[in-house]
């Protein structure tokens, strides 16, 4: 009853997605309230009002008064006294400026643009790596291949690329020299260290993984490593789907199907389990006086976690074909 774009169509044909457990996936449709803001605002106007006071002229003096007054005698000089010296309150120390919370960590640059793609930190954080411990020594000119999701199952097979702590252990640097850092079976072109004899140095970076590792090559001087891994990086989940099925773009989209018997009604694996996740569908821009309404649901089965879209006319009354964009928040 479906028709497919993609390679699992025998996969996806013995679902059933006509049962009420598939249709019950499908989020009910969204009511919206708009709430208008009262917003008033209180203005208080001190004013101030500055009263001059009148001053009337004193009448001369008499004559005699005058004379009297100059035949007085003299009235020594009272120097005011000393006023002593106080000091100013003291001034509480400042508060320190607030210092801003971390930025999340920028995309990898050796990822190509225009892919959409998230971090997702690792706390706390996982040892990849001690050479002390397993492999020995990573001799000078040599290159070794590390697995970042066998000893951090934290990180899924979908990973991308990994930020890690990347130190040397002090007193075994054998000399000075500086490690390249690249994903797993390939050659290492990137500097990401630089370490001295006997010293420890650590720095952070971002290495992209090739079948969920890394390679790191030492050059100069041999050297023991240790590799803490402190995130990874993931694409995101979305797809941009015609009103016939057909995807335009989408990351992580495996197989995609269409109902052939009820219109408007759509669903789509992705590379992973999205059980914990939640869908958000919306029409596209171009759609939007025919469809008032996309609802978009995850539903699991035998064969695993799915999304199931159902797309509504303008009228809500009726089921149609739409195009609209479908973005999984996990």
């Amino acid at each position: 009853d479906f028709y497919y774009v993609g390679a699992t169509q025998a996969d996806l044909s013995i679902r059933s997605f006509y049962t009420d457990a598939a249709v019950a996936a499908v989020a009910p449709p969204e009511t919206r309230t708009v709430a208008a803001a009262s917003v008033t605002t209180k203005t208080q106007r001190l004013d101030l009002t500055s009263g001059v006071a009148a001053r009337a002229a004193a009448p001369a003096a008499a004559p005699a008064a005058a004379a009297a007054a100059a035949a007085a005698p003299p009235v020594p000089f009272a120097a005011p006294p000393p006023v002593p010296f106080a000091a100013p309150p003291p001034v509480p120390n400042a508060a320190p400026p607030a210092v801003p919370a971390p930025r999340p960590p920028a995309a990898p640059a050796a990822l190509a643009p225009g892919q959409n793609i998230e971090f997702v930190a690792l706390s706390p954080a996982c040892r990849m790596i001690d050479t002390r411990n397993s492999g020995g020594l990573l001799a000078a000119g040599a290159s070794r291949d590390f697995s970042a999701t066998g000893p951090c199952s934290a990180i899924p097979d979908n990973a991308v690329a990994v930020d890690v702590s990347l130190s040397t252990i002090g007193g075994t640097p054998t000399g000075s020299g500086f490690a390249q850092a690249g994903p797993a079976f390939s050659t290492p072109s990137a500097t990401v260290l630089q370490y001295l004899k006997n010293q420890g140095t650590s720095v952070t970076t971002t290495i992209p993984l090739e079948v969920g590792g890394i390679r790191v090559k030492a050059n100069g001087a041999g050297t023991h490593l240790a590799i803490d891994v402190l995130g990874y990086w993931q694409r995101t989940l979305h797809a941009s789907v015609l009103a016939d099925g057909g995807v335009v773009a989408a990351s992580g989209l495996t197989a995609t199907g269409k109902s052939t018997e009820v219109a408007g009604l759509y669903v789509f694996e992705f590379d992973r389990d999205i059980s914990p996740c939640s869908a958000v569908a919306s029409p596209e821009a171009f759609e939007e006086e025919l469809i008032t309404r996309v609802a978009a649901g995850i539903g699991a089965d035998d064969m695993g976690s799915f999304v199931l879209v159902d797309v509504r006319s303008y009228s809500g009354l009726e089921d149609v074909d739409g195009a609209f964009e479908l973005v999984l928040e996990c």
